[in-house]
């Protein structure tokens, strides 16, 4: 179990860590266990190059565990925080999670 073995420290390269480990399970269909990593990079709503990527993969993930109005939640931060400087691809792929989840 990946996520049970993540040491919390605070470090400047914990969120990235948190996300690089995230990725992996995700890869997995781990999809518990990535929501809970995705959560810890995100920590703050970081301004970073994945943020985006991981709040959509956050929402994905608490949509496929049944999740839904957590996964509605991730998709409005990533509209509100992400989806301006997104390509049209995650925009697309947020609607897509939004509907799948049955957002309001």
């Amino acid at each position: 179990d990946l996520g049970a073995r993540v040491v919390e420290v605070d470090h400047a390269q914990t969120p990235e860590a948190h996300y690089r480990l995230a990725e992996t399970l995700y890869n997995r269909d781990e999809s518990e266990l990535a929501v809970a990593s995705y959560s810890r990079s995100l920590k703050g709503w970081p301004e970073t190059r994945w943020a985006a990527e991981a709040t959509l993969k956050l929402a994905t993930s608490l949509a496929n565990i049944g999740r839904n109005p957590q996964a509605c939640a991730a998709v409005a931060e990533f509209n509100t925080r992400y989806a301006a400087s997104s390509s049209a691809n995650a925009r697309n792929r947020a609607a897509s999670i939004k509907t799948r989840a049955r957002c309001g």
